[in-house]
């Protein structure tokens, strides 16, 4: 039975689009990922500094391997000075 794992992420103010092309990345590293299915980014209409992803795996083994890939966390890090927040 696969999963799905919500992301928010609050944003700096004006720092989106550079967000943005960082979570495409991500999601281009997460594609190659074991187990990996889909995610799928929104935007909050009435707040457009909060950017939401849900990506959907197989199973959590495969979701816990990639939340130890060395990548993703090269990734992340290099997002942290553009986001305030992160709830997954």
């Amino acid at each position: 039975m696969s999963i799905r794992v919500l992301t928010t992420r609050l944003v700096m103010p004006g720092r989106e689009a550079v967000l943005i092309g960082m979570l495409k990345k991500l999601q281009a590293e997460a594609v190659t990922a074991p187990g990996f299915l889909a995610s799928t980014a929104f935007r909050e209409a009435d707040s457009p500094t909060t950017m939401v992803v849900i990506s959907e795996w197989h199973d959590v083994p495969s979701w816990n391997r990639w939340l130890e890939k060395m990548e993703r966390h090269q990734l992340l890090d290099s997002m942290r000075e553009h986001v305030s927040a992160v709830a997954v």
